[in-house]
């Protein structure tokens, strides 16, 4: 039988924000894989023991891009690598536990880590970061805080739960080999400010009527799809116009152009899964430069809507699915895969994401997720996924 090319790399280096991110990206890029990773600080330096495997020319091509990048960042650095076939050994702690990176992001000042203290139990921290004044959208600064957890499965279920709770912070717990490379998006509240039904039912007189059905269906309180035919029956006999009238007063959420571009320019794929209308996703889709955009169509007949819904409709199952499909699609796993929405729609579609984010949301969805953002700002997301 013939063995992978399997290897020890091993990165010294003044401790830095973002080094997870630069690292695993990089491995990725040159097509090694990582089966475990593991740091430590002293003194403000960073070691880190990686264990990969591909092949000798994507282990050569790795060691280059990322020597060139400490190089250009003026870091000093120390990289070294050899070949090795198994693992045993090289690990002091049972194979069993696993590193994580807990971000906190406030406003005014750092969290109270001994509470947290309290809830991590016995998972060992192996570092502690912090990064002031960090700037998102326009002059708003904030705070970052980064802990490297590491932990066997369920000691940190406590810390997931009682974070879920704090509205006065941001956060995510993420594997430390999490790497973002799909985004899959929301749109209604989450990518835009507006839901896109109620501003139609604005133009038939019936907003509150209809806002009442889409807010009880957003807790969870309302099956998906009957709420949607209900809703959409109340439109019939409208004029396909009031289409472009409603698109023309609907807003993007602060930061969501910014981070378009940014995750774009690191090749991470976008997509817009949402119960919205596709007049509208295909608007975003396009200014946003996503990759795909999947929603519900409108039915019309002599530019009037008939207040019916055409095909399958866009619920919590269909946006699982697009997430799953568009995943294996760009042969990305799904472990790497960001999820952000803010009601029970969006459930199953982040519990099957790597990165579960909680846009603004209601309690249910809040249960699944492992990050959240208590803010309208889309740019919080970039620290929290290591970018």
């Amino acid at each position: 039988m013939i063995l992978p090319f399997r290897a020890l790399l091993e990165i010294s280096i003044k401790s830095v924000g973002g080094f997870e991110s630069v690292v695993l990206k990089t491995l990725s890029h040159a097509g090694l894989s990582l089966i475990r990773m593991e740091q430590s600080v002293l003194l403000d330096r960073l070691h880190a023991v990686l264990y990969v495997q591909g092949s000798q020319q994507a282990l050569a091509d790795a060691v280059e891009l990322l020597d060139a990048w400490f190089k250009t960042h003026e870091l000093e650095h120390e990289i070294s690598y050899k070949e090795r076939n198994t693992i045993d050994g090289l690990f002091s702690e049972n194979e069993a536990r696993q590193i994580s990176i807990l971000r906190l992001l406030t406003k005014n000042s750092y969290p109270n880590l001994e509470r947290l203290a309290e809830l991590y139990g016995a998972a060992d921290v192996r570092e502690i970061r912090f990064r002031r004044n960090i700037s998102l959208s326009g002059q708003e600064k904030t705070n970052l805080t980064e802990m490297v957890l590491q932990h066997e499965p369920g000691e940190t279920d406590a810390l997931l739960s009682f974070l879920r709770t704090q509205r006065d912070m941001d956060f995510s717990l993420l594997p430390v080999t999490f790497s973002p490379s799909l985004v899959i998006f929301d749109m209604d509240s989450t990518l835009i400010e507006n839901e896109t039904i109620d501003e139609i039912a604005a133009e038939a007189g019936i907003k509150e009527r209809v806002a009442d059905i889409t807010e009880r269906a957003m807790k969870g309180e309302l099956d998906f799809s009957g709420a949607l035919r209900e809703r959409v029956s109340l439109l019939e006999g409208l004029p396909t116009s009031v289409m472009e009238t409603v698109k023309q007063r609907l807003t993007l959420t602060r930061g969501a152009r910014e981070l378009a571009g940014r995750l774009r320019s690191r090749g991470v794929r976008l997509v817009l899964a949402s119960g919205g209308f596709t007049f509208f996703t295909s608007h975003f889709a396009n200014i946003l430069e996503f990759d795909s955009h999947h929603s519900n169509v409108l039915a019309t007949k002599d530019g009037k809507l008939t207040g019916e819904v055409e095909g399958e409709i866009t619920d919590a199952a269909k946006k699982q699915r697009v997430l799953l499909e568009c995943a294996a699609k760009h042969g990305i796993h799904v472990s790497n895969t960001v999820a952000i929405g803010d009601g029970a729609n969006d459930a199953l579609m982040l519990s099957s994401a790597g990165a579960a984010v909680a846009f603004n949301a209601r309690e249910k969805l809040l249960g699944v997720a492992n990050a959240a953002i208590h803010s309208r700002d889309l740019l919080r997301l970039l620290p929290l996924i290591g970018i």
